[in-house]
């Protein structure tokens, strides 16, 4: 019987999610968890079945700092940051499709044919540029530090699926998905020591 887990690889496009006190990651769960939750996955006779664990959870995240600034004397310094941010987005969409049409018969000592065809195509392209920037004045006070990161709200939905073959599990794992409902710039100040 082949037995495979697959276990995801942290979040790499976050430097942090916050979760409730009573949900983990899937990278967090221990392996006497993951028998627990594959225990709760309903067997079938071909193909895949899952047991969610978390629905739809409010999570925090930080997915990046754009900068950083630490001042370790006792006077105050001043940084200037300036911020750009190009985004391209693409959107396209084709169809095609043929419609066939063959019709005969006799009317009145006629041999009629009706031999019709309409093929179509249609296509359409989208394309949007958009381009953000900001000029940023600091002043960072003596022995602290400031960041600027981008953080976010996003629903986490997690758990576990088992594939079976006659009703024989092959492979098994789990899975995540992080929503992204709404991201915003955070200026952050601490001490710094």
């Amino acid at each position: 019987m082949l037995l495979l887990l697959f276990l995801l690889a942290a979040h790499t496009n976050f430097q942090e999610i916050i979760v409730p006190p009573n949900v983990k990651l899937v990278e967090d769960f221990d392996l006497d968890e993951y028998d627990d939750y594959f225990d709760k996955v309903k067997s079938r006779f071909m193909g895949w079945s899952t047991e969610v664990i978390n629905e739809e959870v409010q999570v925090i995240f930080i997915s990046e700092t754009l900068f950083s600034y630490s001042n370790q004397s006792d006077e105050e310094i001043e940084y200037k940051y300036e911020y750009e941010k190009g985004k391209d987005i693409k959107d396209s969409v084709a169809f095609t499709g043929d419609i066939a049409t063959k019709a005969g018969g006799k009317v009145k000592g006629f041999n009629l044919k009706f031999d019709s065809k309409l093929q179509t195509k249609l296509s359409l392209a989208i394309e949007q540029n958009t381009t953000e920037s900001w000029k940023l004045d600091i002043n960072v006070n003596p022995f602290s530090k400031v960041s600027l990161k981008i953080k976010g709200e996003g629903e986490l939905t997690n758990g576990v699926s088992k594939f079976y073959f006659f009703w024989i599990p092959v492979k098994k794992g789990g899975w995540e998905i992080l929503e992204i409902k709404d991201e915003f710039f955070w200026l952050v100040e601490e001490h710094a020591w």
